[in-house]
């Protein structure tokens, strides 16, 4: 597919989180759709890293060896302030009640098993700051970390979870 535009990537919500589809490994049952668009998103990064171990024995000739352990997938991302958004609401409203919300962050619009790439899962909103800047929009800086419930994080690659 050649290169992505940052603008045709889309993050959307689930209030109350997805459900597990045991038929997938208790990935996120996304067969009624990925959720409701955030269209007051205006800047959106995805961080994905892996924790390490030393493997490292005498017999790696002097050379340190590593493997990957634990995985880790932060969303961060920057909205307009509009309290009569619905985003807006399901956002604040998990983070004041430290419920669950389901995001999706795909390269483009879920359509199916044909599109779309990125992580979906249920999140804990663990970040909602307010910017007042005198010459722009009011905005909130949100950061959503996966949190514990019956689904277990699921990449999708063009429509199927790997």
């Amino acid at each position: 597919m050649g290169f992505q535009l940052g603008m045709n990537g889309v993050i959307s919500y689930e209030v109350d989180g997805f459900d597990p589809d045991a038929g997938n490994g208790n990935k996120p049952d996304i067969t009624g759709g990925v959720g409701t668009v955030i269209d007051l998103a205006k800047d959106v990064t995805l961080n994905l890293e892996q924790a390490e171990a030393d493997v490292t024995t005498r017999g790696n000739d002097g050379w340190r060896a590593k493997v990957g352990t634990l995985k880790e997938g932060t969303v961060e991302m920057q909205i307009q302030w509009d309290t009569s958004n619905a985003a807006f609401t399901a956002l604040i409203t998990a983070w004041l009640n430290n419920a669950i919300i389901g995001l999706s962050v795909l390269d483009e619009t879920y359509v199916s098993t044909t599109a779309g790439t990125g992580l979906i899962t249920n999140f804990v909103i663990t970040n909602f700051t307010r910017e007042e800047s005198l010459e722009e929009a009011m905005t909130v800086n949100v950061t959503a970390q996966p949190t514990y419930s019956t689904v277990v994080p699921g990449w999708l690659d063009e429509g199927t979870f790997l």
